[in-house]
């Protein structure tokens, strides 16, 4: 029985690190997919208005 917790200790960290790390990587990913969608929709927006505005 100790040795089954003992295993558990030592493996569950492990395996919410992972996961953290895969989340943590996963969000930056998102973020830089973001910042591109962005730099493409921001300046045709803001020439998109330019334009209508004239």
């Amino acid at each position: 029985m100790t040795m089954i917790t003992r295993l558990d200790a030592h493996f569950i960290p492990q395996g919410l690190a992972m996961m953290q790390t895969g989340i943590y990587l996963y969000f930056l990913l998102l973020l830089r997919m973001a910042c591109r969608v962005r730099a493409i929709i921001v300046p045709a927006c803001f020439f998109g208005k330019h334009f209508l505005t004239q």
